[in-house]
């Protein structure tokens, strides 16, 4: 049991349950109106109907490889303003002040006149919106969260800082500009992907779909399956009541471009299935294979058929291969999805 949710930054994908947002602001954050009509305020105070469907579970998209939806602040804040860009902190590191890029120093000031003095401080103020503007760009070590990380997030409660805007990420030099209107803080759990067992949790029909309520809400609708070649997974989700973000999750930094991979054969044939897959990180990258239900949404027992099953890497071909002996023949037409720990993402129907 988490007693805190995880911290996240969104930018622009985020799930239409036909309710609109609040006017974006670069001031303090309030829940999104999702989360408290879910929690049975406003409208919805009284409206069993309303409550129920705003948590129904929903579709979320994350965005692609290159244009990361969803976003980890790092365990400890720095800015790229040292020399050549280096990462230096803005507080007193043993008994030292490095920084010297803001007039006050080590240690910054909100918009409220508190002093920050820590990056857990730092982490407290971006949550509640009142870290200034020019203190939200060249921020070191933003990570995306790509297939492999998603994947972490199932069975956590999240509170997501909703952009209006694309986070701006620099891949090499691993920095953010996190300035910009917000429209609040989102409170949601992770129920599962598409490709996975859900267990009890697991939607048993599709969200409603233009339905609306009795006092003029429009409840939410189907979220489509993202279909892009490079689309990372989406998620099942469920709105919550608004929820005190904690301090986040951090993962692991890496300095590079994300993984450029490929699928360069799914064949199912005499009852073998074989995917075979490319990475511009081989032999180093850990790549992974799984296959959803047939176009992301029948309602098939064995629709999870497969689930992030490491392929093996062969030297003489300079490829990964994942091969299923006795695979069914209803696979056919079914997204399998390759994924590295590297940040690459590539997907097509099994002919």
């Amino acid at each position: 049991m988490h007693l805190q949710a995880d911290i996240l930054i969104n930018d622009t994908e985020q799930p239409d349950l036909g309710i609109p947002l609040d006017v974006p602001t670069e001031g303090e954050h309030d829940p999104l109106r999702w989360n408290t009509l879910v929690g049975g305020g406003g409208a919805a105070a009284g409206n069993p109907c309303v409550q129920e469907c705003l948590a129904e579970a929903v579709l979320l998209p994350t965005g692609h490889v290159d244009d990361e939806g969803y976003f980890a602040l790092p365990e400890e804040i720095t800015y790229a303003f040292g020399k050549n860009g280096s990462c230096v902190s803005p507080f007193v590191k043993n008994g030292r002040c490095l920084f010297k890029e803001f007039p006050e120093g080590c240690g910054l000031y909100d918009t409220e006149g508190n002093k920050i003095l820590s990056s857990d401080d730092w982490k407290r103020a971006f949550a509640q919106g009142t870290l200034p503007q020019d203190r939200l760009d060249k921020v070191c070590h933003v990570m995306p969260y790509r297939n492999h990380e998603l994947l972490q997030l199932v069975g956590r409660t999240c509170v997501a800082v909703v952009y209006d805007s694309d986070v701006n990420m620099d891949y090499v030099k691993v920095y953010a500009n996190l300035q910009g209107e917000r429209y609040g803080l989102f409170t949601f759990e992770v129920l599962g992907t598409p490709l996975c067992d859900c267990g009890d949790k697991a939607p048993t029909c599709p969200p409603l779909v233009g339905v609306t309520s009795s006092d003029g809400l429009e409840l939410p609708g189907d979220i489509p399956e993202s279909t892009s070649s490079t689309s990372l997974y989406d998620l099942w989700i469920k709105a919550l009541p608004p929820q005190d973000p904690g301090l986040g999750c951090s993962l692991f930094v890496r300095d590079h471009e994300p993984d450029s991979i490929q699928i360069t054969r799914a064949s199912l044939r005499n009852g073998t299935l074989t995917i075979r897959g490319e990475s511009k990180f081989s032999p180093g990258a850990i790549m992974t294979v799984s296959i959803g239900a047939k176009n992301g949404k029948d309602n098939n027992p064995d629709a999870g058929f497969v689930l992030e099953a490491q392929m093996t890497y062969y030297p003489a071909t300079n490829r990964y291969e994942y091969v299923l002996p006795n695979a069914p023949s209803h696979l056919r037409g079914r997204r399998v999805m390759i994924s590295t720990n590297e940040g690459g993402a590539y997907s097509t129907l099994i002919p």
